[in-house]
């Protein structure tokens, strides 16, 4: 009966951290979809959950606290625990990662920040800066055909024209 009960608190304590795992996915604009082999937040969670402990708050509520390699509390730069918000957003440019989650701002403003993601023509996202009239192009909802031109591609217009 014990070992019964022990297993059912840890699911039930896994339960909770998944809920809170993909309420933070969430908030910090994961992408969405997925296919019948998984979804965003499924690759989220296999690669990065155990990134993650499930803590009590100050007011006794369920929290996620972003961990270390070691399995101690991420630091911040001030020295500080990191929030799992900042921790999310630190993944949002991470070379790896950062396809998990939407990205912020207008592509070709820069908006990515310096390391930004590259994708299959070695054109960073941020460089891709638009198609004709105007429009900002996406790396991420593009096919790699598309991706492909969008390398030769020169204020605008094709260098073969």
């Amino acid at each position: 009966m014990a070992a019964e009960r022990d297993g059912a608190q840890a699911l039930v304590l896994a339960l909770r951290k998944e809920r809170l795992l993909e309420r933070a996915f969430s908030e910090a604009e994961g992408r969405t979809g997925g296919d019948g082999r998984g979804t965003f937040f499924d690759v989220f969670k296999g690669q990065l959950g155990e990134s993650f402990r499930l803590s009590a708050g100050k007011d006794g509520s369920d929290v996620l606290e972003p961990l270390d390699s070691q399995g101690q509390p991420l630091l911040g730069d001030d020295g500080r625990p990191l929030s799992t918000a900042d921790f999310l957003d630190q993944l949002r440019i991470h070379p790896v990662y950062g396809f998990l989650f939407q990205q912020r701002g207008a592509m070709g403003t820069g908006a990515i920040g310096a390391g930004g993601l590259g994708n299959a023509t070695g054109v960073g996202a941020g460089a891709v800066a638009g198609g004709g009239f105007g429009e900002v192009l996406n790396p991420q909802t593009m096919s790699a055909s598309e991706l492909y031109r969008a390398g030769f591609v020169t204020k605008g217009r094709s260098p073969r024209r």
